[in-house]
């Protein structure tokens, strides 16, 4: 591929990702104001629809008050992990930059 196919690839790529961001602001949108319609309610039907809202209650391990009490089994019992971060960013390229790249 080209650097100027990658270059196309990378704007779809943005342009893909900033309608996927103003998408999910706009269902975020529609949930406050479904949520505000409910009020205290936690379940309501729009026709089809079953809505539900209701709190959910979920058990955490707090990593830094262990940290704090007990170091040697964080130490012990900690693994890392590795994985590969993909960023697409528009930004000045140098010319001398991108002649090195063409092929």
């Amino acid at each position: 591929m080209s650097i100027r196919e990658i270059e196309a690839k990378a704007r779809e790529l943005r342009q893909l990702q900033q309608l996927i961001e103003e998408a999910q602001a706009e269902a975020e949108a529609i949930k406050d104001q479904i949520k505000a319609h409910m009020g205290e309610a936690e379940e309501m039907r729009a026709g089809e629809y079953k809505i539900t809202w209701k709190p959910v209650t979920s058990s955490r391990l707090d990593s830094k008050a262990l940290k704090a009490a007990a170091p040697e089994l964080v130490e012990r019992f900690t693994k890392s992990c590795s994985w590969y971060a993909s960023v697409c960013s528009r930004g000045a390229v140098r010319d001398s930059s991108r002649s090195s790249m063409r092929q």
